[in-house]
């Protein structure tokens, strides 16, 4: 079928979108904060990525969607953990102020591994 391999070679030369599905699909917060950090990918770059700098520049808060941007999940993901508690359960804080959500910066960096300690290094 010619168009299934058409579908099958795009797909192959997006590792973006194939690594955003798996994150998505696995679920496991705990899994993707830990395998973001070790791979690097969590430093706001030219490709998009965040540096430890770079979030802390985003001020004491922010919100899910950017939070999101962080952790490489949707903004749908990520409403739907803060409406569960799930972002609590891996240790980050999420503020609901009526029907919108800030998102702690330091609990995001301490979980990422970039603690108060690690300013400049």
């Amino acid at each position: 079928m010619p168009g299934g391999s058409t579908a099958l070679a795009a797909s192959q030369q997006s590792p973006a979108t194939s690594r955003q599905a798996r994150i998505v699909t696995t679920g496991d917060v705990n899994t993707v904060t830990r395998s973001i950090a070790e791979r690097g990918e969590d430093r706001m770059t030219s490709n998009g990525t965040w540096t430890p700098e770079a979030i802390r520049a985003l001020g004491p808060t922010t919100d899910l969607p950017t939070l999101g941007t962080i952790l490489e999940c949707s903004r749908w993901k990520s409403y739907q953990m803060a409406r569960h508690g799930e972002w609590e359960r891996v240790g980050i804080k999420v503020i609901p102020i009526g029907s919108k959500y800030r998102v702690v910066v330091q609990s995001i960096l301490d979980v990422l591994g970039y603690g108060c300690g690690d300013v400049g290094a």
